[in-house]
């Protein structure tokens, strides 16, 4: 019994000398002014830390999980860039000399001819007549939807590769969800019967094609002197007509350094782009890429130069674009820049125009 009451004691002058220790080395070891810093500190801390997450995530708004800038692909040397463009410019003869069209790709372009005829001979009976807007990689042909309300003089032309892709749409999709994609070992009168083309009146085209090879088709096309009309001859010659605008609007091609040379102004067709019958009086590129936009300014001022062009590109941007809902003319074209919208992603324009 007495040993208990010993370590009772014990214990007792133990937790009263607990408190007092504690006290001491808080008291004497802290200065007054620091005392008073911390108390104050840990009063306010519990409102400053929801102002620190709010100012967090306004800084972090310019930058979003689409955001492409230099940390994620850096910016490719010039001379590699011009070493390339030189490279695609000289071999262009063999490009388009050796590069066979796919068959379903020649088949579209006769296809679009015939409907380019139609839509020409109807222009004839108005005094505004319009021209031809290029839609290329249009995707599920949102943008050619929306550049058709925009300009409703004009036939705009969407092109895309990709029959998934253009089958969303529901226009293109009323004629097309019955075909069955077509291979190159196919028969040709097969292919033959197939649609590659949709209009959708009053004026607009859903092409699935290949673009570069469809390209090469409008080139190889107005390389061909023009045949005046004959009577007895419907199958007289009509050379493609001249393009208004041409549309680039695939926002991110293949942001790793190692596949420049899968975007546009790294591909072997670039130099058949940049050239005026491709290129048309206008080209307006989108992205939310800034630097993509800057190397094709700088790729497309360099190729003007190996190609010596008579007429020279003049450059406006890449500026940034705020879009408008009340304006149908200022609104985002594709299911991409509508993504970036709302999450507060920017979206910029580059547009080249001689």
């Amino acid at each position: 019994h007495s040993f208990l009451r010993r370590s009772e004691a014990k214990q007792q002058q133990q937790r009263h000398n607990c408190l007092p220790r504690l006290f001491k080395i808080t008291t004497t070891k802290t200065s007054p002014s620091f005392k008073s810093t911390t108390c104050r500190n840990m009063m306010s801390s519990s409102l400053q830390q929801p102002q620190n997450k709010t100012h967090t995530s306004n800084a972090e708004v310019k930058r979003t999980r689409y955001t492409i800038d230099e940390t994620v692909c850096p910016p490719t040397n010039t001379t590699t860039l011009q070493s390339i463009l030189t490279k695609h410019a000289q071999s262009l003869p063999l490009y388009l000399s050796s590069k066979p069209i796919p068959k379903h790709t020649a088949v579209a372009f006769q296809e679009v001819k015939e409907c380019i005829s139609l839509w020409q001979s109807q222009q004839e009976e108005k005094d505004d007549k319009g021209g031809i807007i290029l839609d290329s990689g249009c995707g599920t042909g949102k943008s050619t939807l929306l550049l058709s309300q925009q300009y409703p003089n004009d036939l705009v032309i969407g092109i895309d590769r990709s029959v998934t892709r253009l089958t969303k749409n529901k226009y293109y999709n009323k004629k097309q969800q019955q075909e069955e994609v077509m291979t190159e070992e196919q028969n040709d009168n097969e292919m033959n019967n197939m649609n590659f083309t949709q209009f959708i009146p009053p004026n607009i085209l859903l092409v699935r094609a290949e673009l570069a090879s469809f390209w090469q088709c409008v080139y190889n096309d107005n390389l061909q002197p023009e045949q005046p009309p004959n009577d007895d001859d419907d199958d007289h010659h009509h050379s493609w007509p001249k393009i208004k605008r041409h549309y680039l609007l695939y926002p991110n091609p293949y942001p790793k350094p190692k596949r420049i040379q899968s975007r546009w102004y790294g591909h072997p067709s670039f130099p058949l782009l940049m050239n005026p019958i491709i290129s048309g009086e206008c080209v307006i590129v989108r992205s939310n890429w800034k630097g993509y936009l800057e190397e094709f300014a700088l790729s497309a001022n360099f190729v003007e130069q190996l190609q010596e062009q008579v007429s020279k590109w003049n450059m406006e941007g890449p500026t940034r674009l705020f879009f408008d809902n009340g304006d149908e003319a200022n609104v985002p074209l594709t299911n991409f820049e509508t993504k970036y919208v709302d999450c507060g992603e920017p979206v910029y324009e580059l547009v080249l125009h001689r």
